[in-house]
Formats: structure tokens, sequence, C-alpha cells
């Protein structure tokens, strides 16, 4: 795993110099990149959180402390104001760093209620950095949950985003290109994520029975390791099923699924 590497690397770079603030932020930023996909946010968001104060306690002045402790308080916390607030004090200090501008995004869209700005602020972060990596979406999904499909369609066909594809062309009703798209994309994928999503299409566009068959191999995976609830909760709500979502949702809570 090159996510547990880069943590090896960080703390190493830490020990030779404790007070090296970016070496703290660097460390925060690569627990952070576990949550979710690779391990259950208790496991790993209170050392990234750790890593985030303390490079902030080190140094004010490191904008990716800033940024970091944003996603954290975000997606961990569950502290919109605490967030909006790092990712703007990040910017202030780095007008150029692409993780802000992809934070303070999401805190627009998701919280703020203000997809146009968000999706500006999103297209900032990537003429920053074209291959910058955003756990809990991409230009596609913005545009998809701004309700503006054929432009999420536009954006994923752009990168080859089979999963975005296929939400979108199932939102928009063209059932056969949703289906061939979650078909590629769930042939592509063993993460749990990535799997519910595909279910999620499935549903969406008409194929219950397969959107079912993934859900139970996402299920089976989530009785061995951690599985964010809330993609599971997603596949049900699309298969019209209340209360497995609702009790799914519960989990998720209960995990600080983020």
């Amino acid at each position: 795993q090159f996510i547990e590497r880069a943590i090896g690397y960080f703390q190493r770079a830490a020990a030779l110099d404790p007070t090296d603030a970016r070496s703290y932020a660097g460390l925060a930023d690569s627990y952070y990149a576990l949550s979710t996909g690779d391990k259950a946010p208790l496991d790993v968001m209170p050392k990234a959180k750790a890593a985030a104060l303390k490079a902030i306690a080190l140094d004010d002045t490191v904008a990716e402390a800033h940024a970091s402790l944003g996603q954290i308080a975000f997606f961990y916390d569950w502290d919109a104001h605490r967030a909006e607030q790092e990712f703007r004090k990040a910017l202030a200090l780095n007008p150029s760093l692409p993780q802000a501008h992809s934070g303070l995004a999401e805190y627009l869209l998701l919280v703020g209620g203000r997809p146009d700005e968000a999706i500006t602020e999103l297209k900032r972060a990537y003429a920053l950095d074209p291959l910058l990596p955003l756990s809990h979406g991409s230009l596609a999904s913005f545009l998809f949950m701004a309700r503006r499909y054929p432009e999420s369609l536009a954006a994923a066909q752009k990168v080859g985003d089979d999963s975005g594809m296929a939400l979108a062309y199932a939102e928009m009703g063209q059932r056969a290109q949703a289906i061939a798209a979650a078909d590629r994309f769930s042939r592509a994928t063993q993460s749990p994520v990535d799997l519910a999503e595909a279910a999620t299409s499935y549903a969406m566009a008409g194929r219950k029975d397969r959107a079912r068959k993934l859900l139970s191999q996402v299920e089976e995976l989530a009785s061995k390791r951690y599985v964010c609830g809330y993609n599971v909760a997603c596949v049900y709500v699309a298969l019209g099923d209340k209360s497995q979502a609702i009790a799914w949702l519960n989990r998720a809570f209960v995990s600080h699924s983020d």
C-alpha cells in the first residue's frame, strides 16, 4: 500500500526533525486518505486529527495543516463551521493550495447550499492540480449532486469515469447506457464503496436483480472488514427499502462514516 508507505516516511521525517510542521501535515493527509476506502474512520481519523493539530501547534502558518484539519472537522467531527474556517484560513495562507479549494468546494456543496460556487471552487482546485485525488467526489459527482446531469455525464466521459456515467445516464432515463457503464465499472473493482455505487446505478436503471447481487457481495465484505454504511444505505434507497436504508445509516452514524 502506497499510503502506508507514505505514513512510514512521514513518521521517519517527524522523528528526524520533531519541529517540522509539514511532516505532521503530510502524516495527517496520509491517515485521512486511508479512511473509508481502506480503514474504518474510527481507526485512522483520530490519528489524522492529532497530526494536523500537532502541525498547527508547531507552525500556524502551514496552509496544508489547516486544509487537513478542515477535512477532518467536516467528515469526521461533523463540524461544518470549523471546517469552513479552516479551509478559508488555508486559502488566506496559500491561495494556490488545491486541497483547500476542493475542501471549500465540498463545504459549499454539501452544507452551504451553493452548488455553483462549489463547482467554481472545484474547478480552481483542478486547474492547480489536474491529478488532485478527491476522497469524497469529483467534478462529475459535484455536478450530479447539483442535478446538472448532462454536464455531469460530460465530465465523467472526459475522464473515463464509468461510475459517474452510470449514475448520470440512469438519472436521465437512459437505462441501457447506464447498465453498460455499470457493467464496466463493477467488473473493474473490488472496492466495497465502488461496488455499492455500481449497485445503486443498477437499481436506478431498473436492474434491481443485479443491484441485489452486488449488494450481497458488499454485505458479505462488511462481515469481514469495514464498509461505509452510507454507501450501502444509498443502494437500499435506490431499491426502495427504507427500513434497511435507515438501519445502515444508523451503522454509518455509530462508526463515524465519512
